[in-house]
């Protein structure tokens, strides 16, 4: 292990070893340049700590947090996480799953993590210029184009249309979920 990590990621990857709740760690570690910022600290008031700051050095930051107790969920929302993660409640989810229906749960798990394939769930934004913007579903040729399949549709105030059939319209500002090989999910993303 170095800097907490294991050997074989050490040359892969790039780390700063310092106190995340630090403005000083942070933008030795570029927050200044970065899109991203998993705040995963093991207590709530660490990672609300780092979110603020996170917020106040990189107002364009996409923060996404970890929370322990459920209370602390509002509290990082207001100090700027865009998405907050209560693992004690996905933890309890993911047990029931595997209680309640445990092929589907296998499933998932081996879609994600199959060495030998690399079929993936992913998104693909429509923006207003996107050749895909206007078209119905049957009329985008997604499948020819990239190879995937469109499972769900996520409209921009974030309700979900899930398994949209042929006569979907595909407009500006909704976000595609879709299936497939990661290589067939760029070349539709260049496609469009």
């Amino acid at each position: 292990m170095l800097n907490g990590l294991p050997k074989e990621w050490s040359s892969e990857l790039l780390t700063v070893v310092g106190d995340a709740t630090s403005d000083a760690v942070l933008k030795a570690a570029g927050i200044d340049a970065a899109r991203g910022l998993i705040a995963a600290l093991d207590q709530d008031q660490a990672n609300l700590f780092v979110t603020i700051s996170g917020r106040s050095l990189n107002p364009t930051l996409r923060i996404v947090s970890r929370a322990l107790e459920p209370t602390t969920e509002e509290k990082l929302l207001r100090a700027g996480a865009d998405k907050v993660v209560q693992v004690n409640t996905i933890g309890g989810l993911r047990l029931a799953s595997e209680m309640i229906r445990p092929e589907v749960t296998g499933f998932l798990d081996h879609m994600m993590r199959d060495p030998d394939r690399t079929l993936r769930i992913d998104e693909i934004a429509v923006a207003a210029d996107s050749s895909l913007a206007g078209k119905l579903l049957a009329e985008s040729d997604i499948r020819k184009a990239g190879d995937v399949l469109v499972i769900a549709v996520r409209s921009p105030d974030g309700r979900y249309q899930y398994n949209p059939g042929p006569d979907h319209p595909i407009l500006p500002g909704q976000t595609l979920i879709v299936i497939g090989d990661p290589a067939q999910v760029r070349n539709l993303r260049a496609a469009r």
